[in-house]
């Protein structure tokens, strides 16, 4: 006798994205820089360092492996807040 495993519909993913939106938690991949290394991140741009050169300093620093452009897109989402 085999078991057959219900895939969550569509219907579910949208209650369940609703939800998280209407109690405030976030949606979607958790970010690879906490709050801390993101100052770093924001001080180093604001010094002239290119966005490759940030990923590099925070690949070695922070030991995560992160793009330039995900450096790019946090610079931005920094600036904007």
């Amino acid at each position: 006798m085999t078991l057959a495993v219900q895939r969550p519909t569509i219907h579910t993913h949208v209650y369940l994205v609703q939800r998280r939106r209407e109690e405030g938690q976030p949606i979607g991949r958790p970010k690879k820089l906490d709050t801390n290394e993101l100052e770093h991140v924001y001080e180093w741009r604001e010094k002239g360092l290119s966005y490759g050169e940030i990923a590099t300093l925070a690949g070695e620093m922070f030991g995560t492996d992160i793009t330039r452009q995900s450096i790019y897109r946090y610079c931005k989402e920094g600036l904007d807040a």
